[in-house]
């Protein structure tokens, strides 16, 4: 979970600019594997995605929205592990409900209300931990998901759109962790996205932070 804003003033302003996110993440996850010695073991997964505060409507905020419920099953591997070094794939089906409760709903008068979609497809994920030193961590994320059906692909049918939703959806995120005397932290993390849902391009987020560590 990862919640910041930010404001500010240039030389010639008088006043602080008002407040915006500069970073809204809410993720959940959790992994169950089977570990049956085989080449492959298989996993189920559960993962909730969302965030804070949803402000896509300036006359109305919305808070934790929307959110995104992925289920996934497949087949995973451990393919390289060593005492402070893993990186583990998994390949599965994955079905995704898209839930949007500040969505319009009426074209004409621009109304909101709860919005649900649908879709499923074949998921890529490879994770990898490495602890470079003592001081310094590298956590990383390469996700692929590829939809084969979507609940809402009818409404798009001679649209721009109409075939965005069979693309490839692309997730890279990188964090290296650089601890500083005991308890002191430097977090750089470089997130590249692509969803042409979203936008035909791919989107990059760069983001450096210090902060307080405690162990417990």
């Amino acid at each position: 979970m990862s919640f910041g804003q930010s404001t500010n003033k240039l030389k010639t302003d008088t006043l602080w600019s008002d407040f915006t996110k500069s970073n809204d993440v809410i993720e959940l996850e959790s992994v169950e594997k089977i570990t049956l010695n085989w080449l492959v073991d298989p996993f189920v997964s559960m993962r909730i995605e969302s965030k804070f505060l949803d402000n896509s409507d300036t006359l109305k905020t919305c808070y934790v929205n929307p959110i995104k419920f992925i289920e996934s099953l497949g087949i995973a591997r451990m393919v390289f592990k060593k005492e402070k070094m893993e990186i583990s794939s998994r390949l599965g089906i994955s079905f995704n409900q898209n839930l949007n409760r500040n969505a319009i709903v009426d074209t004409i008068d621009l109304s909101r209300g709860t919005d649900l979609s649908n879709d499923g497809g074949i998921e890529f994920i490879t994770d990898a931990l490495l602890h470079l030193n003592d001081n310094v961590m590298y956590t990383g994320r390469l996700s692929l998901y590829k939809a084969v059906f979507y609940s809402k692909s009818k409404e798009l049918i001679g649209t721009p759109q109409e075939n965005d939703w069979k693309m490839v959806d692309l997730g890279f995120d990188n964090i290296l962790s650089i601890k500083i005397g005991k308890y002191f932290t430097v977090n750089i993390n470089i997130q590249a996205l692509f969803d042409k849902e979203i936008d035909p391009k791919l989107r990059l987020k760069e983001n450096f932070a210090i902060g307080l560590t405690f162990n417990y």
